[in-house]
């Protein structure tokens, strides 16, 4: 499938899922934003002044004769409060990364689940279906906890060389540089490994994360360049942002459940083409053995000749054939053959076997006998089947 096919199928899935997508992206935007001012309100609630419910002045006049040497002095007041309230902050940001990543992996899950169903028929708002979240929460987890593990192992490599005068600036530049090639090879794995594993739920979640990557590595090329399209998208959203803030805000809302199917989408098709070509070499092999099987001769016609309806053999066109095309020479020479030795057979001794015309059909004086060999003959044959002496 091209490009353009995929874009194609893309459009014709956000029609059939557009109004049920929309409604749960603006519930989940609304839910994100309540998180946001919720987390925001114990950083804020400190800045206000108990007394006059007014902002402190950042700039006091400060007594003749005294210095900075005291440090922050102007501000001891509001670090202390915000020193004494470190634990709560710390509780505060952690309950917020735990129900972002809730959130993020609810929404991620039925966005898929949405997509899979709406790709080739109509969905309802109630077809947003949780099923499969476990494993995208466990995919998220893995992917914070390298993460935060890749950003501990660079501050501790800065710390360690912080004495050397040109080695630390080498270390964050190649650090930076090896962030940024990582990244960019492995955006397109990052971006649509998931919904791998959501549509391998019937493997365990490290054969799905490890078919994964093995489906990334065979599709390298298409999925890069579904991240090309990716950020393309998100380049001209950016144009249109910095020429006008409200349409680009507009744009920005009405593109944003698109792009979070696009790589939905560019997964399924690509599972549906990799199903297929088992099928059709199948179907092709199928096809190709059913023209080209020789066509074998049955065993009961091999063994005895046909009866016809009154129980006596009939006739087999080959003998025919094969009489009617012989030559008189060939007739001449096997009947030179075959006059040394010439016996004559009774009528009832002739081979029951022999190709013989009904009695309704034939007459009965014709029905007459070969005399060399004693083959019974067909009514109007100018040969005999056996010997092929003229008759």
């Amino acid at each position: 499938m091209r490009w353009s096919e995929r874009i194609k199928l893309t459009l014709d899935t956000f029609k059939r899922v557009a109004l049920p997508i929309y409604g749960w992206y603006f519930i989940f935007a609304f839910v994100g934003l309540g998180l946001l001012i919720v987390g925001l309100l114990p950083f804020v609630m400190p800045l206000v002044n108990k007394k006059g419910g007014s902002f402190p002045n950042p700039n006091p006049p400060m007594p003749p004769g005294n210095s900075f040497s005291s440090g922050l002095s102007p501000f001891s007041d509001n670090l202390a409060s915000y020193l004494a309230q470190a634990p709560y902050f710390f509780l505060i940001f952690v309950i917020i990364l735990l129900l972002s990543w809730l959130v993020t992996s609810a929404f991620m899950t039925g966005m898929f689940n949405l997509t899979q169903k709406g790709l080739h028929e109509k969905v309802l708002f109630r077809d947003f279906r949780f099923s499969g979240i476990s494993r995208v929460l466990g995919w998220y987890g893995i992917l914070t906890l390298v993460s935060f593990l890749v950003i501990v192992a660079g501050i501790i490599g800065a710390f360690a060389l912080r004495g050397i005068s040109y080695a630390l600036p080498l270390f964050v530049g190649l650090y930076v540089l090896f962030l940024i090639a990582l990244g960019i090879f492995l955006a397109p794995w990052l971006s649509t490994s998931v919904f791998y594993m959501l549509n391998h739920r019937e493997l365990r979640f490290k054969h799905s994360l490890s078919g994964s990557w093995d489906f990334y590595r065979r599709n390298m090329g298409s999925l890069c360049l579904f991240f090309i399209t990716l950020i393309g998208i998100q380049i001209l959203l950016s144009f249109i942002y910095q020429a006008s803030h409200s349409l680009g805000l507009l744009v920005t809302l009405l593109a944003g459940p698109f792009t979070a199917i696009l790589p939905i989408v560019w997964v399924l098709s690509l599972e549906e083409e990799v199903n297929q070509q088992p099928l059709d070499s199948q179907n092709t092999t199928t096809q190709s053995q059913t023209w080209t099987s020789p066509q074998l001769p049955s065993e009961s016609s091999s063994d005895e000749p046909t009866r016809g309806s009154s129980g006596e053999p009939s006739e087999d066109p080959s003998n025919e054939s094969i009489c009617d095309s012989a030559s008189p020479s060939s007739t001449l020479s096997s009947s030179t053959s075959a006059s040394s030795f010439s016996p004559t057979f009774p009528a009832s001794s002739a081979n029951p076997t022999s190709p013989e015309p009904s009695s309704a059909e034939v007459p009965p004086d014709s029905m007459n006998y070969c005399p060399t060999c004693g083959q019974k003959t067909r009514y109007g044959a100018h040969y005999c089947a056996q010997c092929g002496t003229k008759l």
